[in-house]
């Protein structure tokens, strides 16, 4: 079940649905629903909470600690990294929206150019080094479709205050199919530097919603939903090397998570018990539908036996695969 016609949900779960979303994003749980600020806010919402429901991969879209360039020398390095023939399905650049394929003095070229347009020392580095995942079993012919699109979406539409740069390449890990992107963070049209933070108009919500959205047009079961909307309280694990020029065996060191408070730890479980009580609705609602409609009951069960896992404790599904 990797997409939901609005007529659906405006019959059978209609303005509650609307009501959930909004309590969920500014209301007593202090959260919010992947997409708001974005069109169909209903069904944006249904598809998170169903997909959580029944327990649908979740889109991963990471950027790399650490992996800013901050000299020529580490862009060179990071780029023939990511293009190596060994594992890169496809590699292509971008810029000014169009992709091309790379050619032999397409490297040079990109390190000549970006860095000619670098001013100062930024903090973490005049690039960004962003990795998209997909699920296992995923063909690697979607993914590049797909990780095009994002890139052009993302990166090379205008619609996040500029156009910017970027080199990126699919690699085909049979367990890990993934996308790499080396992105200029100079904007192309008007110089804006790339910000991508909760604060900016372009954030991690933007770019997992996106890629939930492109992947699901291409097939591959996706959704984009908050941790805590599938009872994951811990705070995430962090890297603190990206898999490429910074360590020659190619792996990056995963550090444990920062310790969390009592009053921390009690107030997110708060905001899981929300979420439980909603899935709960949700089943209710979707019970509503009437009999015989065998679509609307295996919705509705999935959504009763979410809350129940979420009131016990539980979580809906693992973290998603990292790299």
């Amino acid at each position: 079940m990797s997409s939901y016609p609005l007529s659906l949900q405006e019959a059978v779960l209609g303005y509650p649905l609307e009501d959930l979303a909004r309590r969920s994003r500014s209301g007593g749980s202090g959260t919010r629903v992947p997409g708001v600020g974005q069109s169909s806010v209903q069904l944006r919402s249904f598809r998170a909470f169903a997909g959580n429901a029944q327990r649908s991969p979740q889109s991963v879209v990471k950027r790399i600690r650490a992996g800013g360039c901050h000299s020529r020398e580490e862009l060179t390095r990071q780029l023939n990294y990511i293009t190596r023939e060994e594992a890169a399905h496809a590699t292509w650049t971008n810029f000014a929206g169009v992709d091309r394929d790379l050619r032999s003095t397409t490297l040079a070229r990109a390190v000549e150019d970006w860095s000619s347009a670098w001013r100062g020392a930024p903090r973490r580095g005049h690039t960004d080094h962003i990795i998209l995942s997909f699920p296992k079993g995923t063909g690697i012919e979607a993914a590049e479709a797909v990780a095009r699109e994002w890139g052009q979406a993302i990166f090379a539409s205008g619609d996040y205050g500029d156009q910017w740069r970027y080199v990126a390449a699919v690699h085909r890990d049979p367990d890990h199919i993934h996308a790499h992107f080396v992105v200029d963070k100079v904007g192309c049209d008007w110089g804006n530097f790339l910000s991508i933070s909760m604060k900016s108009e372009l954030n991690y919500d933007v770019m997992r919603e996106r890629h939930a959205e492109l992947s699901r047009a291409h097939g591959i079961d996706m959704v984009a939903s908050n941790r805590l909307s599938r009872g994951i309280i811990e705070y995430p694990s962090r890297e603190t090397e990206y898999r490429a020029a910074h360590d020659r065996t190619g792996r990056g060191d995963l550090v444990p998570p920062p310790p969390m408070s009592d009053e921390e730890r009690a107030y997110r479980r708060e905001i899981v018990e929300d979420f439980a009580r909603q899935y709960s609705s949700l089943g209710l609602l979707a019970s509503l539908s009437g009999p015989g409609n065998a679509f609307m009951e295996k919705l509705s069960q999935a959504f009763f036996a979410s809350a129940q896992t979420l009131e016990e404790g539980g979580s809906l599904m693992a973290e998603p695969d990292t790299l």
